[in-house]
């Protein structure tokens, strides 16, 4: 018996370094989504641009979550909500025959990857990025009346703990994601050396303000967003020079593709310049987007370098940044400001 067990114990940690092994070899399919919302002139955009000296004129925020302190990748980090692509459950061939009658990707992975942004999305953020099929009237209540969000809420239990659930939930609800409303934006690989390594869609997509009565969009608002207390711990709606800022003055953390994707959003002080330019530079179906592969190399001053693209590089040096992107250069320490 004893040497059963040592056999079986044997066998196990094999299996474990397997997987591990597979874990750091093979990058995992995962999205994230850039959910941008605009400003109005709200009383917290103009208290912003008082607190920045009138610098911030951003029109529109995105939501960044907290990810929790016992989290095995990015813990305590600020991210954008997403997560991996879940087999079969985003994978499932019944999402092309309840999206017949809505544009959407024709090639079965890179539908697969928008499902699981959706999904991951609201198992997050309580967010349901879904396109309607049931019409409202003016007399019926909104989608933020007790009931609806009493609905919601169970099934979001549901598909956190079994994210098969969520087809379900869209038949039931009489909706479907809105793959066709995320433009993609970027796509990063982890390096081969990292234990965790995943190839990331981000995509950016418009969160509405309100519900058009002859639209209807279940929970597609700012106001539906509510931390699941498992993966996040805290949500919040800043611009990107705000995040930026907060980096800066260690505030909050960010990843590297984090701060890089920030910074590639703060020359956009406006929202319709850039929902434009991601309309112009393809298709929101295209095909996925030549993937930032980083390569690093250290210096003798500690200082490393992580090379992106042709005169594109990310430099970093004890928690301090430098995006160089042609002959534009960012540094994080150009944001340290007074705290807002």
């Amino acid at each position: 018996e004893t040497q059963v067990t040592k056999n079986t114990a044997h066998k196990a940690k094999l299996n474990s370094q397997a997987t591990l092994r597979m874990e750091m070899s093979t990058p995992r399919l995962s999205s994230t989504v850039i959910i941008l919302s605009r400003t109005f002139n709200s009383s917290a955009a103009r208290h912003r641009s008082s607190a920045a000296g009138s610098c911030d004129e951003f029109d529109y925020e995105l939501l960044m979550v907290k990810r929790h302190a016992g989290a095995r990748f990015m813990a305590n980090h600020h991210v954008f909500p997403g997560g991996i692509l879940e087999v079969p459950a985003d994978l499932d061939p019944r999402w092309e025959a309840l999206l017949a009658r809505r544009s959407h990707p024709s090639h079965r992975s890179e539908l697969g990857m928008r499902i699981a942004a959706c999904r991951e999305v609201f198992e997050e953020t309580n967010v349901l990025l879904s396109r309607p099929v049931v019409r409202r009237s003016a007399r019926e209540p909104s989608d933020s009346s007790s009931g609806h969000e009493s609905v919601l809420k169970n099934w979001r239990s549901k598909v956190q703990q079994d994210a098969t659930h969520f087809f379900g939930m869209c038949v039931a609800l009489g909706c479907s994601p809105a793959v066709d409303q995320l433009y993609a934006f970027s796509r990063w690989i982890t390096p081969p050396h990292m234990r965790f390594r995943y190839d990331t869609n981000f995509y950016v997509c418009e969160l509405q303000r309100s519900v058009a009565q002859t639209d209807s969009k279940p929970c597609w608002r700012r106001e539906a967003a509510r931390i699941d207390e498992q993966e996040v711990v805290e949500l919040e709606w800043l611009t990107p020079l705000e995040a930026l800022r907060r980096y800066a003055n260690h505030d909050l953390q960010l990843s590297p593709p984090t701060w890089v994707t920030l910074c590639q959003l703060s020359v956009y002080p406006k929202l319709d310049p850039l929902l434009a330019k991601l309309r112009c530079r393809s298709s929101s179906l295209a095909p996925r987007l030549q993937p930032y592969q980083p390569k690093f190399q250290s210096q003798e001053d500690g200082t490393v370098v992580m090379r992106l693209r042709e005169k594109q590089e990310l430099t970093m040096n004890q928690g301090h940044f430098s995006y160089r992107d042609g002959d534009r250069v960012i540094h994080s320490s150009q944001f340290a400001t007074a705290k807002l």
